[in-house]
């Protein structure tokens, strides 16, 4: 999975980067941007599956990243990074569809590989859920193709049995 780590506190970013095992779980960092401005430039030219991102920032914060990515990226999931231990923030977030909310303040090193695990986890979940429903909307339509097939013959077998019955009425038949 391609990570995008969006915070604009420099030192942050580069300590997230460099205290996780991202290989380990299958992750790698393709970039790192300092604001959610420069992270929607980014995702413009780039594939990302992940952005670990911060709230509180500078032009577009990580609650409007996200509400904006949506739209324009709906594949892109998200994890926050955040000093905010507000649960209204942490709402939010989960609503708007993020994988995690991790605090920086509580925030231990030997978390990293619950959380690299958690949001591996997650992620393929929602990939499975996504393809599950690919899935029923293609049996769906399917079986509406049948109906109308279906549907097309009992109309044929209709009309010949009622031209069938006004013949025999007309004595045309016998």
């Amino acid at each position: 999975m391609r990570v995008l780590v969006v915070d604009d506190d420099k030192l942050a970013r580069k300590g997230l980067i460099s205290i996780m095992n991202w290989e380990k779980y299958g992750f790698e960092v393709v970039g790192d941007v300092q604001n959610g401005s420069k992270a929607l430039e980014f995702l413009k030219d780039n594939m990302v599956d992940v952005v670990f991102t911060d709230i509180d920032m500078p032009e577009i914060d990580g609650i409007e990243l996200m509400e904006r990515c949506r739209t324009e990226y709906p594949d892109v999931k998200f994890v926050i990074f955040s000093v905010h231990e507000d649960f209204r923030y942490a709402q939010k977030a989960m609503r708007l569809g993020a994988l995690d909310y991790i605090s920086k303040i509580s925030f231990d090193g030997d978390d990293c590989d619950q959380i690299l695990e958690r949001v591996d986890r997650k992620y393929k979940d929602n990939l499975l859920k996504k393809e599950k429903r690919q899935e029923d909307h293609g049996l769906r339509k399917k079986l509406e193709n049948a109906w109308m097939n279906t549907r097309w013959i009992y109309d044929q077998i209709s009309s010949y049995t009622f031209f069938l019955r006004l013949a025999c009425l007309a004595g045309c038949v016998k």
